[in-house]
C-alpha cells in the first residue's frame, strides 16, 4: 500500500464525516455535496498549479497531466481550488456562501494535517540541514535522510493550533469580542492562518522549488493568499462590530451548522 494517499484519502473521509456528524439532518446532504465539489476543487487547483509550474517535465509526456495518483500537487493551488468549487457550488445550489464555508472548516483542517504529514512520508517540502538538538530526520526527494528542520512537523503542530483555537472560539468563548460567531469569519480565519503557516515555512523549505525575484513561488502563493483573504477577514470583523449594543442576533451559521 502507498501510505500517503491513503492517508490524504482516510483524512477526506474523516473530515466529510465530521461534517455530516455536526450538522443538522435537513442541511446534512447539502454540506457533503458541498465538502465534495471543495475537494474536486482542491484536486485540480492543487494539480494544474503543480503541472503550470512543472511545465516543463510534463510537455514532452502530456499523458502523465491526468495521473494524480504519481503525485505532484501545490497546497497554494490546492486551497483556491477548494475556494473556487466551494463558490461555484453554493451559487448553483443557492446556498449562503459564508456560513457553507464555515461547516466545511473540519474538512480544510484534516486535509492540511494530512497534507503535512503526507510530505514527510514523501520526502516533499523538507526543511534545511541543521545540527541542531531539536532537528528531526526526514529524507528528501531522492531517498537521503539528514537532520533537517521540522518544517512538516512545525506544519501539523501549527495547523492544529489553528483548529483548536478556533473550534474553543465557536463552541466555548461566545463574548462579543471574540466575534467567532460572524458568519464567514470561521472559515476566513482559518484560511489566513493556514495561509500564514505556509508563507513561514517556506522559508525554512529546502525541496527544489522555482523562483522569482528572488523568493519561491510557494512563497509567493501563500502571499497572495494572505492579500485575498485579508480584506475579507478585516469586513466580517467590522460587521461583527456592528450591531447595537444589548441586540442580540441570530446568527445564520448556528442554523445550518449546528455548532
Amino acid at each position: 500500500m502507498y501510505l500517503p494517499p491513503f492517508f490524504l484519502g482516510i483524512s477526506a473521509a474523516g473530515g466529510l464525516a465530521w461534517i455530516a456528524w455536526q450538522a443538522p439532518e435537513a442541511h446534512r446532504q447539502h454540506l457533503l455535496d458541498a465538502g465534495l465539489s471543495a475537494l474536486a476543487g482542491a484536486l485540480l487547483g492543487g494539480r494544474a498549479i503543480y503541472v503550470a509550474v512543472n511545465w516543463y517535465a510534463f510537455a514532452p509526456h502530456p499523458l502523465d497531466i491526468p495521473q494524480v495518483w504519481l503525485g505532484g500537487f501545490s497546497g497554494v493551488g490546492a486551497l483556491a481550488g477548494a475556494l473556487a468549487g466551494l463558490m461555484i457550488f453554493t451559487t448553483l445550489a443557492r446556498l449562503p456562501l459564508a456560513p457553507t464555508a464555515d461547516s466545511l472548516f473540519p474538512l480544510l483542517a484534516a486535509l492540511s494535517v494530512a497534507g503535512w504529514l503526507t510530505c514527510w512520508l514523501d520526502g516533499v517540502a523538507y526543511g534545511q540541514p541543521v545540527d541542531a538538538w531539536w532537528a528531526l530526520p526526514a529524507k528528501d526527494e531522492w531517498g537521503i535522510v539528514a537532520a533537517r528542520w521540522p518544517v512538516q512537523l512545525a506544519g501539523m503542530v501549527l495547523t492544529s493550533g489553528i483548529v483548536l483555537g478556533l473550534y474553543l472560539g465557536r463552541k466555548g468563548l461566545r463574548q462579543p469580542w471574540l466575534a467567532l460567531r460572524q458568519p464567514g469569519l470561521t472559515a476566513s480565519l482559518g484560511l489566513l492562518g493556514v495561509s500564514l503557516e505556509m508563507l513561514g515555512l517556506s522559508f525554512l523549505r529546502a525541496d527544489p522549488m522555482p523562483a522569482w525575484r528572488g523568493l519561491r513561488l510557494d512563497t509567493w502563493g501563500g502571499l497572495g493568499l494572505i492579500i485575498l483573504v485579508l480584506p475579507v477577514v478585516i469586513i466580517l470583523l467590522w460587521q461583527s462590530q456592528t450591531p447595537r449594543r444589548g441586540v442580540s442576533t441570530p446568527n445564520p451559521t448556528d442554523k445550518l451548522t449546528g455548532l
